[in-house]
């Protein structure tokens, strides 16, 4: 068994995904936004039994980013996309011939198909929150050599994080009160003793 390009293009038109179609070669399409955009090719070979998918990262001018040999920090990039390899259940970062920095996503498929299920697990490896802040980051390396996120996004992530505890303390001490008070108002008061004179 195997898959065809057909069937991948099924299921981006029921992903609601734009798309091209290179005749019998391939399919591309975009992912990501402003600033942050990534163009996918997906390639089948040997008659649909290997499965290739490459997520190459776009400058300004909607071009590949290369990595050119005379950036200073090359080494802690090329360290960096290694640390991040080490983390992925299935997919890693590469260089192409043209040093082109690409996340790439290969199987093979020699006795079954790609079902739709997998092919949607991919697609959120490239296209979710958490695949664009991977995609900033090595955007952010390949400038700057660094990938630390800014001090302040982590002060406010940090200050909406101790507002949520402080509010969710308050609510279990009014949720408390209120108990409370609902169980004072079921319990009955004690009888007057008739003795007492009062």
């Amino acid at each position: 068994m195997a898959i065809t390009l057909d069937t991948v293009e099924q299921y981006l038109k029921e992903m609601e995904y734009n798309y091209n179609r290179e005749a019998a070669k391939y399919i591309s399409f975009r992912t990501g936004k402003e600033g942050n955009k990534q163009s996918s090719i997906i390639r089948l070979t040997e008659d649909g039994e290997m499965f290739s998918w490459k997520v190459y990262l776009l400058d300004n001018s909607d071009a590949h980013i290369a990595l050119d040999k005379k950036i200073p920090h090359l080494l802690a990039i090329y360290e960096y996309i290694l640390e991040l390899n080490g983390t992925y259940k299935f997919g890693c970062w590469e260089l192409d011939s043209d040093r082109e920095i690409r996340f790439t996503i290969e199987f093979p498929l020699e006795d079954a198909t790609l079902t739709k299920k997998q092919f949607k697990r991919c697609m959120q490896l490239i296209n979710t929150s958490s695949a664009n802040k991977m995609f900033t980051l090595v955007r952010k390396m390949i400038e700057t050599g660094s990938a630390e996120e800014d001090t302040q996004e982590t002060t406010s992530s940090s200050d909406k994080s101790s507002s949520i505890e402080a509010l969710e303390q308050k609510i279990a001490a009014l949720k408390a009160a209120q108990a409370q008070a609902s169980q004072q108002a079921s319990t009955p008061s004690a009888p007057l003793n008739e003795d007492s004179g009062i």
